[in-house]
């Protein structure tokens, strides 16, 4: 078949627009990033040295801020930041933050630029700042079901006079719930929550993040604070984050808990500074008592406050499980730790090496309301000093429960182990052995109209219903050499002839009850970390590894 020369232009004209129209497709147009199936969310990308046509749609044509890549993306996107160092889009608003996140984006530091895959990156090498440089009020603005990954988050200034602009220099999550994870918060300043602030019932989660070297203006208000994090009325998760040098001139050098209830988990908080109460942690739930911190795992370490230089809990029911607490320092009371009319919860906690100047050099619980009753369970406390009253523990007033507690090593004016100020503190299954005092009493010093009852314990002074020999009389008490052994993890575990040891310990089954009731079973005294069984065993269980 034969086409005529009409036929022919057709074809030219046709194969033009086809031309055309593959041309059109190509990577520079901004319609949709070309690198993620159309099925599945769209990657956007943000890179300081990009070249291209500024689209987001490839490392070579890369947005120039991740606020751009946020402004275009729309929920369930991802956004990949190249390491580099972002700031505000507009610096002469001090009000504007560096990045205001998107409910459901993604948004990934840490990348050279050159990566295929979330797994390719490498935030510790790649540093992505978002750099407030001292000026925004807010470094980040938080948004519900999106998630902030890889960041150095810095220089936030939130020196405004009015809320919000006054709190959470590095982030603000007013209501907000993000997830903030691989993140440093670091060098960020404000009036209270000076590297993040989360308030208004936010459920924020902070996973792997280091807050470092952030601070709290606030020096007047009780509820001023939270150098490092604060949150306000929130539900805040904390889970394998470091809290290091933050300072706050008000309360809580690391962390301010106001009426909160975040579970902390795995957190070390270390060489935190407060002028005045709670060096690591101040937690308040006064008037709102339901609201609790609960605390799993976590390290206090070398931080520094006027009372409570690691923790202070005041009028709140803080379950704390499995701390430790060492090197902590108060410049007055509770180097360790203090409660203030609290109801607070220490289980299979350490205190260790911490020091006061006054009272209460690993724990000081003050209890005005006679009804406050903290718990201090399965807990050791040793090698604390304070330069006045109880090495160990000051109770001043209320009624404390120190159950199955190994007390060893401290030292103080008076009271080396415990000393207790009118109240009716009870002293179960626990051994105080080889404290001393500078004056008198290196156990135990009792004063008031209420003494303390002292039940099935093992305490090297006399008294508590000794008889002349040392064995009990009536009331469980022996004063007996507890015969401490080394162990796996640590010094006082009881010498027991089944661990192979020349004699059993005259703490072994001498407790009040079974192991099976006081809930000690799946915890042991011997070196073999065989679990405790039948009666009880006086003094601190180790949890076996």
């Amino acid at each position: 078949m034969k086409y005529g020369c009409g036929f022919n232009r057709v074809m030219a004209v046709l194969s033009v627009m086809a031309l055309v129209f593959i041309a059109g497709c190509g990577e520079d147009e901004p319609a949709s990033p070309s690198s993620k199936p159309s099925t599945g969310p769209k990657i956007w990308y943000v890179d300081l040295g990009a070249s291209g046509s500024a689209s987001g749609s490839s490392w070579t044509n890369a947005f120039a801020h991740p606020q751009q890549a946020v402004d275009a993306a729309s929920s369930g996107d991802q956004i990949w930041v190249a390491a580099g160092n972002y700031m505000s889009l507009n610096a002469s608003n001090d009000t504007v933050p560096v990045l205001t996140m998107m409910e459901g984006v993604e948004i990934y530091g840490g990348f050279a630029g050159d990566e295929k895959s979330l797994s390719s990156r490498d935030p510790e090498i790649h540093i992505t700042r978002l750099n407030g440089n001292n000026q925004a009020f807010h470094v980040v603005l938080g948004a519900d079901n999106a998630r902030l990954d890889g960041f150095w988050i810095q220089g936030g200034n939130a020196a405004g006079a009015d809320f919000p602009h006054k709190v959470g220099g590095g982030m603000y999550n007013g209501g907000t719930s993000p997830v903030v994870e691989n993140c440093t918060f670091y060098a960020n300043l404000a009036d209270q929550g000076g590297g993040a602030y989360n308030s208004s019932s936010s459920q924020a989660v902070f996973v792997n993040c280091k807050f470092d070297n952030n601070l709290a203006t606030n020096t007047t208000s009780s509820a001023g604070g939270g150098g490092g994090l604060y949150n306000s009325y929130s539900y805040t998760t904390v889970d394998s984050c470091d809290f290091i040098s933050n300072h706050s001139l008000r309360h809580g050098g690391g962390m301010f808990n106001n009426a909160s209830s975040p579970v902390i988990t795995v957190c070390r908080f270390r060489s935190n500074v407060c002028e005045n109460k709670g060096g690591g942690m101040y937690n308040n739930s006064y008037g709102v008592a339901s609201r609790k911190p609960t605390l799993t795992d976590c390290e206090f370490e070398n931080n520094d406050a006027e009372d409570g230089g690691g923790m202070y809990n005041f009028y709140c029911s803080s379950i704390v499980e499995g701390c430790t607490f060492e090197d902590n320092d108060a410049g007055y009371n509770g180097g360790g730790a203090f409660n203030y009319n609290s109801y607070a919860r220490l289980t299979d906690c350490v205190f260790n090496a911490n020091e006061c100047a006054n009272n209460g050099g690993g724990l000081y619980n003050q209890l005005y309301d006679q009804g406050s009753s903290p718990v201090i369970k399965n807990c050791m406390v040793k090698g604390n000093r304070s330069g006045h009253n109880g090495g160990g523990i000051y109770n001043d007033l209320g009624s404390p429960q120190i159950l199955s507690c190994t007390l060893t090593g401290n030292s103080a004016a008076y009271g080396g182990a415990i000393v207790n100020y009118n109240g009716a503190a009870t002293i179960t299954d626990c051994i105080a052995w080889g404290n001393s005092a500078d004056y008198s009493d290196p156990q135990f010093r009792f004063t008031g109209a209420t003494l303390p009852l002292v039940t099935f314990s093992d305490v090297d002074q006399a008294g508590y219903g000794l008889s002349p020999g040392g064995d009990a009389d009536g009331n469980g008490n022996i004063r007996k050499d507890p015969l401490f052994w080394t162990g796996p993890q640590g010094n006082y575990y009881l010498s027991q002839i089944v661990c192979g040891q020349a004699s059993n310990s005259p703490c072994v089954d001498a407790g009040s009850s079974t192991a099976e009731i006081l809930g000690m079973v799946n915890r042991s005294t011997r070196t073999d970390e065989g679990i405790d069984s039948g009666t009880v065993d006086m003094g601190y269980h180790y949890l076996p590894q």
